[in-house]
């Protein structure tokens, strides 16, 4: 049961982006409501929030030292990652782990797995995940992870690792 409610408030604490990213669509129709000419600019003149916003964010938090893990990487791998303590670290990805970072994305078909991925109630200092690649936010907990988001959090913990330290 705590679980779920940390999985409901990390989806709350992220929800900015998916939000966001309805805004425009929202506005939009409200707009071509208002005049004829208005629907044709409209959805042209603006780009998605995917194709502006992070290639990928990343969140992870528990665990017995109680981590609060955060990685956010662009599309050009430019990346920031702030661990407990807040203390952020900047610098960008070599293009060699970019590119295999975006494969394991694309290979996971991450839009289909599932938002909220509980876990077994039986990982009492597990951790929780959040990622958001491509529009498509998924939170998980030890104990509950699908096989497809098992590579992606592999990944993204090896990149936090490796970057988050001198």
């Amino acid at each position: 049961m705590v679980i779920l409610a940390v999985l409901g408030l990390s989806l709350a604490g992220c929800g900015g982006s998916p939000g966001s990213a309805a805004s425009p669509s929202a506005s939009s129709t409200v707009a071509g409501s208002a005049g004829p000419s208005t629907p044709a600019a409209t959805p042209n003149t603006s780009p998605s929030p995917a194709a502006t916003g992070p290639l990928v964010r990343y969140g992870r938090q528990g665990g017995l030292a109680g981590v609060d893990d955060r990685m956010t990487i662009q599309p050009d791998g430019a990346y920031q990652i702030t661990r407990k303590g807040g203390v952020s670290r900047n610098g960008t990805l070599p293009a060699a782990e970019l590119a295999h970072l975006r494969g394991v994305l694309e290979g996971s078909h991450f839009a289909d797995i599932p938002a909220v991925n509980p876990g077994n109630g039986q990982m009492r200092d597990g951790f929780t995940y959040q990622v958001i690649y491509a529009g498509h936010e998924v939170a998980a907990a030890d104990g509950g992870l699908p096989a497809a988001l098992q590579d992606v959090l592999g990944e993204l913990n090896t990149l936090l690792e490796r970057h988050s330290s001198g």
